[in-house]
């Protein structure tokens, strides 16, 4: 291989291999590009099980004839002389059958005559790439007979892209075992007889579990989710108060121009002077203050005035917004067409 195509060859490989950190179908043509660079022309994982010193062929990622791989797994796993060097050789050392046991031992030992040359199988390089106590992985590159033998340039290419292989072998080992984590927590959760939700700071429902979603389809429940958020059917601005709190929004006293709101007591204030509301207005001018210049949904509205009650008339929330804006100023509750309302500082 030209010195120009083994640099753009090794280049590719470092790429590849930070690429199977994060997506393991990255490796196959890390393995195919690794063979065919390192002047070979078969290649796979093996998995090894040092209690039953025996090794495992990946079925998926491996280049190899698959009724190799087949006879590989059922009968010369536990037979494979080279379990013993690989074992020896420290994570990031590649084996190399001719080198380590000579062309002698190969020509005499029934493994390599009764199952690697039949395959059409030569010699290999094996690489260590995680070891555990009693585990190992590895990757392998095979020549076939009839092949020419790696140059020495090539052989080197091995050596250089090794501490890539190792760190991603590394990292990927990690990132599966925190995708295991996470699974096994969300399935916990999932299953976890209380009803839990996972809420953003405005309400927003993230996740919630079966007995969340089990709950919240009971007309009976106090709770109920709308344009995914959650909302209580009687307490909606204390729900939502507790919710921006333990997302870090302390601050009791919401502003917006000379209007206040005390969350703590639900008392409105215009000009520091204490405004009447009715029940009505009150729920409408709340769900507005706590999302202050920001658009509530005509919707979301209706859902919290009537508590959930989809038979009333629509035309009713413009009486109660007409109502507020003459006692709070009409500038101060702007309509957005098509959408809702939205409650701004207004003119001073």
């Amino acid at each position: 291989m030209p010195r120009l195509d083994e640099q753009k060859a090794y280049d590719e490989l470092v790429v590849l291999c930070y690429e199977c950190v994060l997506d393991n179908s990255a490796w196959r043509p890390l393995l195919e590009l690794l063979v065919a660079a390192s002047g070979r022309q078969q290649g796979l994982l093996l998995f090894t099980d040092y209690r039953k010193s025996g090794t495992h062929a990946s079925t998926t990622l491996n280049l190899c004839d698959p009724s190799a791989i087949d006879v590989y797994n059922r009968h010369y796993c536990n037979l494979d002389p080279g379990l013993v060097l690989i074992r020896s050789h420290k994570v990031g050392e590649w084996y190399n059958d001719l080198m380590d046991f000579g062309p002698e031992r190969i020509r005499r030992d029934p493994y390599y005559q009764e199952f690697y040359i039949p395959f059409g199988l030569h010699n290999l390089s094996c690489v260590k790439l995680e070891e555990q106590a009693e585990s190992g992985i590895y990757l392998t590159v095979l020549n076939e007979v009839g092949a020419p033998l790696p140059t020495a340039q090539q052989q080197a290419l091995l050596l250089r892209v090794s501490p890539h292989l190792l760190k991603a072998a590394k990292l990927s080992n990690k990132v599966n075992r925190l995708e295991l984590e996470l699974a096994t927590r969300d399935l916990l959760l999932d299953h976890h007889p209380a009803p839990l939700w996972l809420l953003d700071g405005d309400g927003h429902v993230l996740y919630c579990n079966q007995m969340a979603a089990r709950h919240m389809g009971q007309s009976t429940f106090p709770l109920y989710e709308h344009f995914s958020r959650l909302h209580s059917k009687s307490q909606d601005t204390h729900l939502l108060t507790l919710i921006r709190r333990a997302a870090g929004h302390s601050a009791t006293l919401l502003a917006c121009g000379p209007l206040s709101f005390d969350a703590q007591t639900g008392q409105f204030e215009l000009d520091g002077l204490p405004l009447k509301l009715t029940a009505f207005e009150w729920r409408v001018l709340s769900a507005l203050i706590l999302r202050r210049e920001v658009v509530v949904e005509r919707l979301d509205l209706l859902e919290r005035v009537y508590e959930g009650d989809a038979d009333v008339d629509s035309n009713s929330l413009e009486v109660i917004v007409g109502r507020l804006r003459r006692k709070i100023g009409a500038e101060r509750i702007e309509t957005v067409r098509g959408r809702g309302y939205r409650l701004t500082a207004g003119a001073a």
